[in-house]
């Protein structure tokens, strides 16, 4: 859209420098997530540049200027601001993405030297999956990149010397303190990374540490375990006495820990392969001895939740049993019961039958004298019943 917006010799000179950012001359470029320092012929710093979306440069010669941060800090953009309020270069350099360097054999770039570890994905080249870089560089990375490192000068609790293998996520968070104010930032903080590292593996056994990293839960643990003294570096540092610094490595060297990851544990020094063979031996036995001590439990368990079991039917059993004896017990008595009832008025139910059934023949046959057939008492009974009441 620029470039239809551009006069011609605009578009022409933006274009031709932007042919010699490769070189670096007059002009040159920045990758995303990089940085790049500006300094006179003699060295002196003039300025930083960087291509970091949505992140700016704390500036103190540009509006934006926020003091309550240290020079040339990394920030995030205000999103109330458009970007156009953090753009600092000609609409010449811009439009093709390239950065004023100044006048050559005025102005350059910094050059530094650098070694770093990293994690390769070439195994023929790389068997261990690590290669090894050493450059002189004139980038700096101002957003996240791991970082191996390995040190062979830890101990255990046990006072068994081991290699420790790491990965350690860094970011430039403010370039200038990093590269002017500090000699060898990457290396300065590798050496804070394993000194917390070196106090944190130095509270295990070899036998313990071998127990942390076997589990796939254990492991998960160890590695939040780790990182978290690492990461805790940013705001506090531990010096050589273990006195803590009132600063973090983001205000002393510019650099921030985003995260920490342990890859590997193993022995060193002569006695290394025997002390091995001889500390998984008694691990292994170990695990082999709490294997049988849990299946052990496991069965003394099971035999207690069988004897638990029969004694529970058992006692069920039981008060079935009693509760059929009580209600055959209740049904016999109230048998009993009734009966004597029954037999206490029998002698009442008997009269008032012969009483009905001498109404009933007295009735039927419309006579006081009922006659010879009936019996004496069924014609007194009769007679009664048909008694005119006064």
């Amino acid at each position: 859209m620029l470039h239809r917006l551009m006069w011609p010799a605009e578009f022409l000179t933006g274009y031709a420098l932007s042919q010699f950012a490769d070189s670096d001359f007059f002009v040159t470029d920045c990758k995303e997530g990089q940085g790049k320092a500006i300094v006179t012929n003699g060295g002196s710093f003039v300025k930083l540049i960087m291509a970091f979306e949505g992140r700016h440069y704390n500036h103190p010669d540009l509006p934006g200027y926020d003091p309550s941060y240290p020079r040339w800090e990394v920030l995030d953009n205000d999103p109330s601001k458009p970007d156009s309020f953090y753009e600092t270069r000609h609409r010449l350099l811009s439009e093709f993405g390239t950065h004023w360097i100044g006048i050559p054999g005025q102005r350059k770039l910094l050059s530094y030297h650098q070694e770093w570890l990293e994690l390769s994905s070439d195994e023929i080249h790389y068997p261990d999956g690590i290669r090894k870089r050493i450059e002189e560089t004139q980038i700096f990375i101002v957003n996240d990149f791991p970082y191996v490192v390995q040190d062979e000068s830890f101990y255990t609790k046990d006072g068994l010397p081991i290699k420790v293998t790491y990965l350690l996520t860094l970011r430039i968070n403010n370039p200038y303190i990093a590269l002017f104010d500090t000699s060898d930032w990457l290396k300065q903080a590798e050496s804070y990374a394993s000194r917390a590292a070196r106090s944190f593996l130095g509270s295990f056994s070899w036998r313990e540490l071998l127990s942390e990293t076997n589990e796939e839960d254990d492991k998960k643990r160890m590695r939040e375990n780790f990182s978290h003294p690492i990461e805790s570096l940013n705001t506090k540092l531990l010096s050589g006495s273990n006195v803590t610094e009132p600063v973090g490595m983001k205000r002393k060297i510019g650099v921030t820990v985003t995260g920490a990851e342990l890859l590997s544990i193993e022995l060193t020094g002569a006695t290394a392969e025997r002390n091995e063979e001889t500390t998984l031996l008694v691990f292994r036995s170990e695990e082999e001895a709490l294997a049988r001590i849990n299946a052990a439990e496991a069965e003394k368990r099971e035999i207690e939740l069988l004897a638990e079991a029969n004694a529970t039917r058992v006692r069920l059993d039981a008060e079935a049993i009693a509760h059929k004896t009580m209600v055959e017990g209740d049904a016999t008595a109230n048998a009993l019961e009734a009966k004597l009832k029954a037999q206490n008025t029998a002698p009442e139910l008997a009269e008032a039958n012969l009483k009905y059934d001498a109404y009933a023949t007295a009735t039927n046959l419309n006579v006081i004298d009922v006659g010879e057939g009936a019996s004496k008492k069924v014609a007194e009974v009769a007679k009664e019943l048909l008694r005119p009441k006064e």
